[in-house]
């Protein structure tokens, strides 16, 4: 239909365009050469909640949605003015009453005798029912793949929590001469073992500690004033003790200048910061590097931690942070419990910040978050502020605390 409609609409004159459009009992536009709406259907003015009158001259990215009116501005209509014809684009307006229509629109463009564009017509379809279902399906996949990791999981668990006890209650014994008389070098060397093995353990069960407080809707975080670079200079001293039996090289490149402060919560931040930095090392090759760098971006600061590991496949970027996705380090002899990613973005967003990376195979990952910068800013314009950048809203007050400090 929407050929045919296009070809009557070709050979139709210009003065009956206008009974064109308002006979057309489908959702139609068409602009005029500078692109501004010229005419449009009642069933398509309808649909947005506008009388015809309210959108004439108006631009049509103007009533979309900011992502879609980026995507129509930068690749779209430059593509539609190169070709004179799309088909089947998808694009969401905004109604009059705030809601989002998401659609189908084709386009076909008109020329004057000297090749000048002269003007346009558009046949536009709901996709709303369509966009749901492709929404339904992601969520089912999603669904089954983190049950799927959840199984991997639990099947994993047991040989995690067994393989930290068991060095526990080993040395133990051979501590207490069940296996015979030792050496004081040799106490001291089993203590040892039993001191790392039982931090291995206190981080493994603090981390699902963490998932099953979240989960059930705790976790609460304290938004307040926070200087990040000892807490980097922290992490990377941390980390260090990793880094070094692989040879990894650790850079903290933030040294150079003073941080501004920004607003989170302390010990969750730093809890992230060292999942980062501690996924970095344990990723990366022998002989390595692993920087941490940072700088503002508008009105946030943005951390970034890089490493010149193997790199992520592109196929499975969306699933870096799916809780219990290993992304096939499972297979491997590296440890990890595949929840700390879900849980360094869950604490990240609370804090009204965001949280992202970048890889490339054989090349390396950058990982990064984003915090609000702190400053003698009325909070509401704030949240405002950093919901325009495009980070998750600020959290609602039953699940953040938020202190407010003046700038020192």
């Amino acid at each position: 239909m929407t050929n045919r409609l296009f070809e009557n609409w070709k050979n139709a004159k210009v003065d009956s365009i206008d009974e064109f459009l308002e006979n057309a009992p489908v959702m139609m536009h068409s602009t005029d050469s500078t692109g501004c709406l010229a005419h449009i259907s009642a069933p398509w003015a309808a649909r947005l909640g506008y009388d015809v009158s309210e959108v004439l001259g108006k631009r049509l990215p103007d009533l979309m949605t900011p992502d879609s009116k980026y995507r129509a501005l930068t690749q779209e209509i430059p593509r539609f003015l190169r070709t004179g014809k799309v088909e089947n684009i998808e694009y969401d307006f905004i109604c009059r009453d705030g809601s989002v229509l998401p659609v189908l629109m084709s386009s076909i463009a008109r020329y004057n005798s000297d090749g000048s564009f002269a003007n346009s017509l558009a046949v536009v379809s709901d996709n709303t029912a369509n966009k749901f279902l492709s929404m339904f399906e992601r969520k089912a996949e999603k669904a089954e793949r983190e049950n799927t990791a959840k199984t991997r999981f639990l099947a994993n668990m047991s040989h995690e929590l067994r393989t930290p006890l068991n060095a526990i209650i080993g040395f133990a014994q051979m501590i207490n001469g069940q296996t015979g008389p030792l050496t004081d070098e040799q106490r001291v060397e089993y203590s040892g073992y039993i001191m790392e093995s039982g931090d291995r353990l206190l981080k493994l069960i603090n981390q699902v500690l963490d998932l099953s407080s979240i989960e059930s809707g705790g976790g609460t975080v304290t938004v307040d004033e926070v200087d990040i670079s000892p807490l980097i200079h922290t992490t990377m001293n941390e980390v260090s003790v990793l880094a070094h039996p692989r040879n990894i090289a650790l850079h903290d490149l933030t040294d150079k200048s003073p941080l501004p402060p920004v607003l989170g919560d302390e010990g969750r931040l730093r809890q992230t910061l060292v999942n980062l930095v501690a996924n970095a090392v344990k990723y990366n090759r022998e002989n390595g590097r692993v920087s941490i760098s940072a700088a503002t971006t508008g009105r946030a600061l943005r951390v970034s931690v890089r490493d010149t590991g193997h790199g992520i496949e592109a196929s499975r970027h969306a699933e870096v942070f799916e809780t219990f996705n290993r992304l096939g380090a499972e297979a491997t002899n590296l440890e990890g419990s595949g929840i700390g990613l879900s849980i360094a973005k869950e604490y990240i967003e609370r804090m009204g910040g965001r949280i992202g990376f970048s890889s490339r195979v054989g090349v390396g990952s950058t990982f990064w978050i984003e915090l609000p910068l702190a400053g003698e800013v009325d909070e509401l314009d704030a949240e405002a502020e950093w919901a325009r950048s495009g980070a998750k809203p600020f959290p609602a007050a039953g699940s953040v605390h938020r202190v407010k400090s003046p700038v020192s």
